[in-house]
């Protein structure tokens, strides 16, 4: 019965201290906290060839419980602002005339699981460095906008340059919420510059379920929906920027129609979802160590 004891006390201690990746003098990072800055750049229906060409910044701040020397859990705050212009897409000359913009903020909470390659570990001089890679299921708040040119702005007899979209009820489909899921999935190294401080740098694909990051999917509205929209004396912005392309310079100077005169006609393509990649550079500070006790 002792020795059944022993053989019970020592296998808990392997597992708990060797088979979870324990280091063999027993001490591990119990986690560390930190803060990115980095670009991001939007896939959608204006960017549809997935061209990297309208890069804007991005920051954030996170927690990462590490469980062993290979598994860790972040849990991260980032904003990240998107922006695109159908003018800058390679795509046919369709889309350039379209003359379709927008700017987005993005607010992002996720919760990711890092899966590190190598053993890692502050404390150990061999063991300070491992690609890893990530994965995490989160929640943004994005909320879409154009700045106009001043040309327009004094047209049309507006306050600001900026204006929101979302309001405007731009398409067919009337309304969309300002919410959504993602879902990160990327690839990146890290190394400890010394056993309190680590740095590290990442790129990490955001996988939406909402198609309006940038105010386009579906169908336009149409003219005659269109003009309802422009009311005496203050023109209605929601007449414009429902069908921007009477402003393109991709338009010859003799045509005067719309692309979007015929309700129903091609705005966006709604089979595919809107997403957008972050690539960013981090720094970390370490949270103490954690050290399996010794077997007497």
């Amino acid at each position: 019965m002792k020795v059944n004891r022993i053989i019970g006390t020592l296998t808990l201690w392997l597992i708990v201290c060797n088979i979870s990746f324990a280091q063999k003098n027993g001490y591990f990072v119990k986690g560390d906290y930190g803060i990115t800055v980095g670009t991001a750049q939007y896939f959608g229906d204006l960017n549809a060839a997935g061209a990297i060409n309208n890069t804007r910044q991005s920051l954030g701040i996170f927690f990462r419980k590490q469980f062993n020397d290979y598994i860790g859990l972040r849990v991260s705050g980032t904003y990240a602002q998107l922006a695109y212009n159908s003018n800058s897409t390679s795509n046919p000359i369709y889309q350039k005339v379209q003359n379709l913009s927008f700017y987005d903020d993005v607010y992002e909470f996720a919760v990711q699981g890092d899966f590190n390659f190598f053993r890692y570990n502050s404390l150990e001089p061999y063991q300070r460095f491992t690609p890893y890679i990530t994965l995490g299921l989160g929640v943004i708040n994005y909320s879409p906008y154009v700045i106009l040119t001043p040309q327009v702005q004094k047209e049309w007899n507006l306050p600001s340059n900026k204006q929101a979209l979302r309001e405007l009820e731009t398409e067919e489909e009337k309304s969309y919420t300002n919410m959504a899921i993602s879902c990160p999935l990327g690839v990146g190294f890290k190394f400890s510059i010394n056993k309190k401080i680590g740095f590290f740098a990442e790129a990490v694909y955001r996988f939406t379920n909402t198609d309006y990051l940038d105010d386009v999917s579906k169908t336009y509205i149409g003219y005659d929906e269109a003009i309802k929209l422009k009311t005496q004396p203050i023109p209605s912005i929601a007449y414009l920027l429902q069908d921007p392309s009477i402003y393109s310079s991709f338009v010859p100077s003799e045509t005067i129609t719309p692309i979007g005169y015929i309700k129903g006609a091609k705005r966006g393509d709604p089979s595919t979802k809107d997403a957008f990649v972050i690539a960013q550079f981090g720094i970390t500070w370490n949270i103490g160590t954690h050290r399996c006790p010794p077997i007497y």
